[in-house]
C-alpha cells in the first residue's frame, strides 16, 4: 500500500514503519532511546520505492515526541556520539528547534530558535557533545544553551559558548603604545609577533545569563582572534569591545581593568551594585564608552572614575544613584553623560576646603601638640603598592609601583572645570532646583535634558552655561520665568577633586625613579582660566567676587527651549536693553497656564519653531508675531482663540504662513493696494502711440503725462473702473501707471531694467506683418520672462483695419490664422519651460475704432485683477501703510529732482534718512527697522516707483526717478564712437557724460557703471576700452543682404599664427600653447595667399533648444571673444608637413589676419575674409548653406540611449556650429618654394570642444 510522509513522497510497503505510539515516539526514537546503534542503523540503511520510482530510506528522522524533542536530541541527551553521526549522516537536522509544548514549564523555553539538540546536550552536561554539535554547524542563535550552561554553572560549556561569540573588530585597533609585560611596560614594535596580538577582537556576550566572570575566559576569547599568541598574559590586550548587557552580574568585574585596549564596554540591565577597584596596576586607560544603564548602582567612586583617563561617553540612568562624585567635573575627556531615571537631587558644588590651600590629606588620629608644626606625612595613594625588589642594589631594597595618569589630573594646583563635557541628561530625577554650578563646573555644555523633575522656576541667565545650544526643561513644576540672580547666585562652584570621605586627594609624591613633569603654561592658563577666585572657606558668599563663568546676563547661543508641561503663566525673553535668547530657533510652550501670548516673543527673529498648544488661557496672538518671517511651524491646538484665528487654526491644512500674514497686517496697518503698473512694449510703428491717445481718453481720472527730454519715453497716471455686467461683483477703481517706451530697436535693450512683477506688459505686433511678427513676439516675451518670470502679459495685434481694406494680398480667413497661430504659440500650459510668461489674452483691434478701444481697456481691467504675485493676486495684497506712505515721499522726491534737473540717484543711506525725515514729518513714524524699510523698498521697485537692483555692487544705489536712469541709458545707447561701426562704443564716449560724476551717489554711479550696463547686456565689454552694444548689431537679415556695410569685425586677439608639424604616430601631439619663434622675413616680398576648403572634412556641432535665454547671444559672443584657451586653440588651429614650418607660419601671421565678425545671433571667425569658424542662429530666410534644419528629419538618443525620431517644432531654435576645413597655401617669390598649411583634425576639435564647453557652461546659468 502507499504510506504518505511529511516532506516526501509517498512510499509503497506492507506497514507503516513511521507509526507512533501514546506518546508520539516512532519505532525510530525507541531505538534511539535504547541505544540500539545496529538498529538504527539498520533503519537509516533500509530503502524502499517511492510513488516516483525512486528508492529512499522510509524512515523518518524528525519526528517530535510528545516532550517535544527528536530522535537526535534524545541522542545528544543520552551523549551517545555514534548515534547522533547515524542521524546526521542518514539527514537529521541539526538546527531543528526545541517544540512549543502547553505544557512547558517555561514560555522562553519554547521560543527556542537555535538547535535543540545544543540545548539537551547542554541539560546533560555533555561537554564533548557541545564540541561536536558546534563543529558540525549546530547554531545557538538566541543563546540559549549558553543561558542553561550559566544557570548551571557550568564553567567550562560557558567558555565553550564564549568562546564562539568572539568576532574581529573593524572599528578599533590594538593599543600599541602601552602593553603590560610584567615590571615594566613597553611598546608593541619591541615585542615578536608571537608575543603581541594583531588582531583587535569584539566580545558578544550579551544575554547570557552570566552571574560571575573568569579571567581566563577572556584570555580564551583573545587567543580564538589570535591564534599566532604563544603567551597567555598579553592576550587580554587584544579586546577593544566587550558587550555583557542583559546578564546577571552583581559586581563590576575586576578582570575589565586588565584590557589596555579596551575602547567600548557594555554593562546595561545587570544587577550591579559595586564595583571592584583591582589592587594592583590598572592598566584599562583606554575605555572611551561605558554602558552602566538600568543596573543598581548607589554611587559612583573617585578611583573609579579616576582609572578611567579616556572615557567620553558614560552612561548611569536607570540606578540607583543619589549624589555624583565631585570628581564627574574632572574626568579629562567625558564628553556626555547620562545620569536620567536616578535619585539625584543635587550635582557637587563648592569644594570644602580652602581654595587658596594645597589640598592634604587628613589623618583619621589626633594629632599631637608637638606634631603641629611638623608637616604631615602623607599615605600612599590607594593605587599605589610596595612589592619587594629582589636585586642588588645597595640604594634600594623595594620598588614603589603606581598607576601613571595624565599629570593633569593632578596639579600643583586644584583643576576647578571641565572642558570636554557637552551633552548631560539629568531627566527623570529628584531636582527641586536647578544646578547653579554648572556654568562653572560645565562651561563649554551645549545640551542639557532636566526634563520630569520637580524645579519650580527657570534659573538665572547666568546659571546657565553660557555657550549652552539645548535646553529642556519639561514636564517640571516651574512656576517663574527667568528669575534675577542674586549674589548668592554667582559665587562659583567648580570643585577640586575629593576623595570618597570627603577630603582632598594628596598630591602625588614624586617617585625616585620618577623624574617629576612641570606642566606646561599654556596648560597652566588654559586651567587657570575656567577657575575661581581664590577665597576663604569661612568667608561670606554674598562677598566674593563674582564668577567668570557668570558673567553673562543672556544665552547668546542657546537654539532649542522645551519648556512643555509646566505652569507658566508668562515667560520673559528679553529685558529693557536686549533680547536675552537671540539665537532661539525652536521654543516649545505647550501644555502650560499662560495668560496670554508673550508679545516678547515677537523678538526672537530667528525663531522657526513655536508650540502654544494646550494653553487654554490663550485667546488672542500678539499682531508683533507677524515680524516672525521665519516661522514655519506654529501650534495653537487646545487654545481657545477667538475670530479670526480659531478657523485659520482649526483646519485640515492649517499653515503657519498665513497666520503671521494676518498678523503682520495688523501690525502694519496693511490695506488692499488697488494699483498696478502697465508696460507698453513694442516694435517700431505698430501704433503705440495711437492707443496712447484712445485709452487716456477713456481712463475716468488721469494727470498731465511725464516725458522724458529726449521724448522716448513717458509716463501717466490713469484711473479706470469698468462697467459691470448683470450680476458682476463691484471691484471697484484700479489706479495704472503706465509707461510707453519709443520703438526704436536701439531703445528696446532699456526696457529689461524696469520689468517687475507687479506689473502688466501689454504687447502690441502689427497683424499685417505675418510670421515676422512671431520671430519679434519671441524676442519680447523672453526678455519679460527672463527679467520678471511668470509676469502677466496682453497680446496686442494691431492694423486689423489694412487687413479688411487690402483683402486680396492677405486673403481669406487671415486674421483667424494668425490669432490661432499666436495663441497655440504663446498661450500653452507651462510656459516657463518654454521660457515664456504668463500670456493671458490675445486681442485684435483696430486702433481708430473707439469699439475695440473700450474692449481693450476692459481686457486690461479685468486682467489687472488676475495679476499674481507668486499665488496671490496682487490687487489682493495687503499692503503695510508704510509702504503706501514712501511711495508718496518717493514721488515728491522724484518731482523735485525733476523740477531741479538734477541726477535722480541716491545712495540707500541717503535715502533712508531723508525719507525718515519726511516720514516723520508726514505721518509721525518712519519705519521700525531696516527689515521693513528694505520689505517697501522693493515694493516701490516692483511698483515701478523707484529702481534698486540686490546685485552685490549695485545695492547700495536708489534710482528715485526711473524716468531718469531710462533717459541716462538711452543717451548711451545713442552714442556712437568715430571710426568704429555701430554696435562698438568707446569707453572714451562716456566720459562727457559722467564728468560732473564727482561725489556721493554720482561718483559711485559712475565706478559702478560697468556693472550697470552689464546687467541687462545694454554694453559688455570685448576689449579694455571698448564696448559691445548688442541691441545696435545688425541682424543675420540685414547682414546677408548687405554685407560690407553692416560688418562688425573685431580683431582678433593673437600674437602669431603657431603652425604645427603632424604627430609621430603612437606619440602625443604637440601642446598648441607652444609658440614658435618668428623669422625675419623681407616686408616687400610678394606673397600670394590661396584659400581652399574640404567640405567633407568639416566639423559641425547642432544644438536644439526649447528658447534661447534673454541676452545669450551676447554672453555669449563676449565669452568666446575674450576666453584665452579658446584664442591659443585659434592660434594652433593649423598644422604643415613642410620642413619650413617657420617661415610658414610668419608668412600667415603678417598677411592672413584674423577677425570676428558678430551680429544679434552669430559669430563668425574670418581669415583675410574666409570663414574659419562659424556658431549662428539658424533662420531659413536668412541664410541656407549646405543643410536646411527646416526641412530635416532629426534622430536623437533618449534615456534608454535609443535612437529616436525628434520632431522639432518650426518656431523652436536651432544653434548651427560648424568648424571649415581651410586650407592656406602660397608660393615664395624668393625661393619659389610652395609652403601650404591647413586646419587638421586635432586643432579643429579642440576649437570644438572649448567653445562647446563655454555654451554648456552658459546654458547651466540659466
Amino acid at each position: 500500500m502507499e504510506i504518505d510522509t511529511v516532506g516526501a513522497p509517498a512510499y509503497k510497503l506492507a506497514l507503516d514503519v513511521n507509526e507512533v505510539d501514546g506518546e508520539c515516539r516512532t519505532a525510530m526514537y525507541l531505538a534511539v532511546a535504547e541505544g540500539h546503534s545496529e538498529v538504527v542503523q539498520a533503519m537509516t540503511e533500509f530503502k524502499c520505492t517511492s510513488i516516483d520510482g525512486k528508492r529512499r530510506c522510509p524512515f523518518q528522522l524528525d519526528v517530535y515526541c510528545t516532550r517535544g524533542r527528536t530522535p537526535f536530541m534524545l541522542a545528544a541527551f543520552n551523549q551517545n556520539l555514534p548515534l547522533m553521526t547515524l542521524l546526521l549522516d542518514a539527514g537529521a537536522d541539526i538546527n531543528l528547534p526545541l517544540a512549543v509544548l502547553d505544557t512547558e514549564y517555561s514560555v522562553e523555553e519554547g521560543r527556542c530558535i537555535g538547535s535543540g539538540a545544543l540545548v539537551e546536550a547542554v541539560r546533560s552536561d555533555g561537554l564533548h557533545i557541545v564540541h561536536f554539535l558546534l563543529d558540525r554547524g549546530a547554531l545557538d542563535t538566541d543563546n540559549k544553551a549558553l543561558r542553561l550552561a550559566a544557570q548551571g554553572k557550568n564553567e567550562k560549556l560557558i567558555r565553550v559558548f564564549l568562546v564562539r561569540l568572539v568576532f574581529a573588530d573593524p572599528e578599533y585597533k590594538i593599543n600599541k603604545k602601552n602593553i603590560d609585560v610584567g615590571q615594566i611596560q613597553v611598546g608593541q614594535s619591541l615585542l615578536p609577533s608571537s608575543l603581541c596580538p594583531s588582531k583587535a577582537a569584539q566580545l558578544n556576550w550579551n544575554s547570557a545569563n552570566l552571574e560571575n566572570l573568569q579571567s581566563d575566559w577572556f584570555v580564551a576569547a583573545a587567543l580564538h582572534v589570535n591564534p599566532r599568541l604563544r603567551t597567555t598574559r598579553l592576550s587580554l590586550a587584544a579586546i577593544t569591545r566587550v558587550d555583557l548587557s542583559d546578564n546577571r552580574l552583581a559586581t563590576f568585574p575586576s578582570i575589565l581593568f586588565q584590557m589596555p585596549s579596551l575602547r567600548s564596554l557594555n554593562l546595561a540591565d545587570n544587577s550591579i551594585r559595586s564595583i571592584e577597584i583591582p589592587t594592583y596596576y590598572i592598566s584599562s586607560t583606554s575605555l572611551e564608552i561605558l554602558n552602566l544603564k538600568n543596573n543598581q548602582l548607589e554611587c559612583l567612586t573617585i578611583q573609579f572614575l579616576s582609572s578611567l583617563p579616556q572615557l567620553q561617553h558614560l552612561d548611569v540612568s536607570k540606578n540607583e544613584l543619589s549624589q555624583l562624585p565631585e570628581y564627574i567635573w574632572l574626568c579629562p575627556a567625558l564628553k556626555e553623560l547620562n545620569a536620567s531615571h536616578n535619585r539625584l537631587s543635587t550635582l557637587p558644588m563648592v569644594a570644602r576646603t580652602s581654595r587658596g590651600e594645597r589640598p592634604r590629606l587628613q589623618s583619621n588620629t589626633t594629632q599631637s601638640p608637638s606634631q603641629e608644626n611638623n608637616p604631615i606625612v602623607v599615605d600612599d595613594p590607594p593605587n599605589v603598592t610596595t612589592n619587594p625588589l629582589r636585586r642588588q642594589n645597595v640604594w634600594q631594597a623595594s620598588i614603589n609601583l603606581s598607576k601613571v595618569d595624565d599629570d593633569s589630573l593632578f596639579p600643583d594646583f586644584p583643576v576647578t572645570s571641565s572642558n570636554t563635557l557637552t551633552t548631560i541628561n539629568l531627566s527623570f530625577n529628584k531636582f527641586h532646583t536647578f544646578p547653579f554650578c554648572l556654568a562653572c563646573t560645565c562651561p563649554r555644555l551645549l545640551i542639557l535634558n532636566m526634563s520630569n523633575n520637580s524645579m519650580t522656576s527657570l534659573p538665572p541667565m547666568a546659571c546657565v552655561p553660557a555657550h549652552l545650544r539645548t535646553l529642556d526643561l519639561s514636564y517640571n513644576k516651574i512656576q517663574e520665568s527667568f528669575i534675577e540672580a542674586t549674589p548668592l547666585h554667582v559665587v562659583c562652584h567648580a570643585v577640586p577633586p575629593t576623595t570618597a570621605n570627603g577630603s582632598m586627594l594628596p598630591k602625588r609624591r614624586n617617585s625616585p625613579a620618577r623624574q617629576h613633569r612641570s606642566r606646561s603654561k599654556s596648560a597652566v592658563r588654559s586651567q587657570r582660566s575656567l577657575s575661581v577666585s581664590r577665597h576663604q572657606a569661612l568667608v561670606d558668599p554674598q562677598k566674593e567676587e563674582e564668577c567668570v563663568h557668570k558673567r553673562h546676563d543672556s544665552l547668546e547661543w542657546l537654539k532649542t527651549l522645551q519648556l512643555a508641561g509646566n505652569r507658566l503663566r508668562s515667560i520673559t525673553v528679553s529685558n529693557a536693553t536686549k533680547v536675552l535668547l537671540p539665537q532661539l530657533n525652536v521654543l516649545d510652550l505647550s501644555d502650560n497656564k499662560l495668560l496670554q501670548a508673550s508679545p516678547d516673543i515677537a523678538k526672537l527673529s530667528l525663531l522657526s519653531m513655536l508650540n502654544l498648544s494646550g494653553n487654554t488661557a490663550i485667546k488672542e496672538l500678539p499682531p508683533d508675531y507677524g515680524m516672525l518671517s521665519r516661522l514655519w511651524s506654529l501650534s495653537l491646538k487646545g487654545c481657545s482663540l477667538k475670530e479670526p484665528l480659531e478657523s485659520m487654526v482649526n483646519v485640515e491644512n492649517c499653515k503657519t504662513v498665513e497666520i503671521v500674514a494676518y498678523l503682520k497686517t495688523i501690525l502694519e496697518e496693511s490695506k488692499t493696494y488697488h494699483h498696478l503698473r502697465i508696460m507698453i512694449l513694442g516694435g517700431d510703428s505698430v501704433g503705440k502711440s495711437t492707443i496712447w491717445e484712445a485709452l487716456s481718453k477713456e481712463a475716468v481720472q488721469k494727470r498731465q503725462p511725464i516725458h522724458s527730454e529726449t521724448g522716448v519715453i513717458r509716463q501717466a497716471e490713469w484711473k479706470f473702473e469698468s462697467r459691470r455686467a448683470k450680476g458682476d461683483k463691484n471691484l471697484g477703481p484700479v489706479g495704472f501707471s503706465v509707461i510707453d517706451f519709443g520703438g526704436q530697436r536701439e531703445y528696446h535693450s532699456t526696457h529689461q531694467y524696469f520689468l517687475s512683477k507687479r506689473s502688466l506688459n501689454l504687447v502690441f505686433w502689427k497683424i499685417t506683418d505675418g510670421d515676422e511678427a512671431l520671430a519679434q513676439l519671441d524676442t519680447w516675451l523672453i526678455n519679460i520672462h527672463a527679467r520678471a518670470p511668470n509676469s502677466t502679459v496682453i497680446l496686442v495685434g494691431t492694423n486689423l483695419d489694412q487687413v479688411a481694406s487690402n483683402s486680396p494680398k492677405f486673403g481669406p480667413g487671415f486674421v483667424d490664422i494668425m490669432e490661432q497661430k499666436v495663441r497655440s504659440r504663446y498661450m500653452v500650459a507651462d510656459a516657463d519651460k518654454s521660457g515664456l510668461p504668463r500670456v493671458v489674452d490675445v486681442i485684435l483691434i483696430n486702433s481708430t475704432a473707439r469699439s475695440d478701444v473700450k474692449a481693450l481697456l476692459n481686457t486690461i481691467y479685468r486682467t489687472a485683477w488676475e495679476v499674481r504675485i507668486g499665488k496671490e493676486r496682487a490687487m489682493e495684497q495687503q499692503i503695510p501703510s508704510s509702504y503706501v506712505a514712501l511711495m508718496k515721499v518717493t514721488k515728491e522726491l522724484a518731482a523735485e529732482f525733476r523740477k531741479e534737473g538734477q541726477p535722480a540717484v541716491m545712495t540707500v543711506d541717503a535715502y533712508k534718512e531723508r525719507v525718515r525725515k519726511r516720514m516723520m514729518s508726514k505721518y509721525g513714524r518712519p519705519f521700525r527697522d531696516d527689515i521693513e524699510f528694505y520689505g517697501a523698498c522693493t515694493f516701490l521697485h516692483d511698483c515701478g516707483e523707484l529702481v534698486r537692483f540686490e546685485d552685490a555692487t549695485l545695492r547700495d544705489l536708489i534710482f528715485v526717478d526711473p524716468l531718469w536712469l531710462a533717459e541716462f541709458l538711452t543717451s548711451i545707447v545713442i552714442l556712437r564712437s568715430p571710426n568704429l561701426p555701430a554696435g562698438l562704443l568707446s569707453t572714451d564716449a562716456i566720459n562727457p557724460l559722467t564728468r560732473s560724476f564727482k561725489s556721493g551717489a554720482l561718483a559711485m554711479l559712475k565706478t559702478q557703471l560697468l556693472d550697470l550696463l552689464h546687467k541687462f547686456e545694454l554694453a559688455l565689454a570685448t576689449q579694455p576700452r571698448q564696448l559691445l552694444i548688442p541691441s545696435l548689431l545688425p541682424d543675420e537679415y540685414r547682414l546677408r543682404s548687405d554685407f560690407l556695410a553692416s560688418a562688425v569685425k573685431i580683431r582678433m586677439k593673437m600674437t602669431q599664427w603657431n603652425v604645427r608639424c603632424p604627430s609621430p604616430a603612437g606619440s602625443p601631439a604637440k601642446s598648441p600653447l607652444r609658440r614658435t619663434s618668428p623669422t625675419q622675413a623681407n616686408d616687400s616680398e610678394d606673397v600670394m595667399l590661396h584659400f581652399t576648403y574640404d567640405d567633407d572634412q568639416l566639423l559641425r556641432r547642432i544644438y536644439a533648444l526649447a528658447y534661447i535665454p534673454s541676452g545669450f547671444w551676447s554672453r555669449l559672443v563676449t565669452r568666446i571673444m575674450g576666453d584665452k584657451n579658446v584664442c591659443a586653440a585659434i592660434e594652433s588651429i593649423f598644422m604643415t608637413t613642410s620642413a619650413d614650418r617657420a617661415k610658414i607660419a610668419d608668412i600667415a601671421t603678417k598677411h592672413a589676419k584674423a577677425e570676428w565678425v558678430v551680429w544679434q545671433t552669430g559669430i563668425e571667425l574670418h581669415v583675410k575674409g574666409h570663414s574659419l569658424f562659424t556658431m549662428k542662429q539658424f533662420l531659413p530666410l536668412a541664410e541656407i548653406r549646405d543643410i536646411d534644419y527646416s526641412n530635416l528629419d532629426m534622430r536623437a538618443k533618449d534615456e534608454q540611449k535609443r535612437w529616436r525620431t525628434w520632431n522639432q517644432p518650426a518656431h523652436r531654435p536651432i544653434v548651427e556650429m560648424v568648424v571649415n576645413s581651410l586650407s592656406i597655401s602660397t608660393a615664395s617669390s624668393q625661393h619659389g618654394r610652395k609652403l601650404s598649411m591647413k586646419t587638421d583634425v586635432e586643432g579643429r576639435s579642440r576649437l570644438l570642444a572649448l567653445i562647446s564647453d563655454l555654451l554648456d557652461t552658459l546654458l547651466e546659468d540659466w
